[in-house]
């Protein structure tokens, strides 16, 4: 009895087209690969970019350079000094040396939040009411913070201070000699604290650059640390990764350093630079983000 079967060209014919076939479907996973490859390293450039123009200008708007808040600037870094917490004093040092702040962990209210606690080098403004009611007797008083320790004996009994909160122990600020406070300032006082802070745009130890950030450690800088990038490379033109530029009142560009307190404007832009399009080209893609900030009291 004969059985039907596969003869060898038709067994041959079949391989051939289901390699055709299969090498198709190798073919077209790979070009969705390096679609979805590059379209999430588009997305993630994108976020590079929004965390740049988004961190310098939430930086940017607190300062007011007339009080000498920008400190040196250039078009790839701008050195500041930052806002890293409020408080409100619930006591005083004898002699005017120093001002104990309230808490941070209060249950009931919150009068000192800080983003990182203070440290020696940092700059405390006091809010002064004056002798009198009237408001043109008010003033800030800057002082130089020398040293910061925990009270746990201080503002025992204070108004900013509830007995339920017991555990969460004051910091007193002493501030140097020869930047005391008046021994007529009152608990309740508000105070600022500011940090001498450096954005900048460096490139990395894997040749990419980034947008750094280092703060004031009493002798210098600390180790620059990366908080947005990769972007594209520096270029003095100011068609690189990151470009700054400052203006004055009247729209004229300032280069010089010593212009600081006239700055009235930033200007910042972010480019990211792709390795391919998403036709999978190899053509480079290149993204950009600028963004204008307008300064506080110009």
């Amino acid at each position: 009895m004969s059985r039907e079967a596969f003869t060898a060209v038709e067994l041959m014919i079949a391989l051939v087209m289901g390699g055709i076939v299969a090498a198709g479907i190798a073919t077209m996973l790979r070009r969705q690969q390096r679609f979805y490859t590059t379209a999430a390293s588009l997305v993630e450039q994108r976020i590079s970019l929004r965390d740049a123009t988004g961190i310098l200008p939430g930086e940017l708007r607190a300062l007011s350079p007339a009080s000498g808040d920008v400190l040196a600037f250039s078009d790839s870094s701008l050195e500041i000094r930052a806002t890293i917490g409020t408080a409100v004093a619930c006591d005083t040092v004898p002699g005017g040396d120093g001002l104990v702040l309230a808490p941070s962990a209060l249950r009931v209210a919150r009068f000192t939040s800080f983003t990182t606690s203070p440290q020696a080098g940092d700059l405390a403004f006091v809010y002064d009411p004056g002798p009198s009611d009237r408001a043109s007797d008010d003033t800030w008083i800057s002082r130089d913070v020398a040293d910061v320790m925990p009270a746990p004996s201080m503002c025992v009994g204070s108004p900013f201070v509830a007995a339920t909160d017991a555990p969460a122990q004051p910091v007193v600020i002493r501030f140097t000699s020869d930047s005391r406070v008046s021994t007529a300032l009152r608990p309740g006082a508000f105070v600022r604290v500011l940090r001498r802070v450096r954005y900048r745009f460096y490139r990395a130890s894997t040749g990419e650059w980034y947008l750094g950030y280092s703060e004031w450690a009493g002798t210098g800088f600390s180790v620059v640390q990366p908080v947005s990038g990769p972007f594209a490379s520096y270029s003095r033109r100011g068609a690189g990764g990151l470009a700054l530029r400052y203006f004055d009142s009247t729209g004229t560009e300032l280069l010089d350093p010593t212009d600081a307190s006239r700055i009235a404007r930033v200007s910042v832009v972010a480019r990211a630079r792709l390795r391919a399009a998403l036709s999978g080209s190899p053509a480079a893609v290149t993204d950009s983000q600028t963004i204008g900030v307008r300064m506080r009291n110009r």
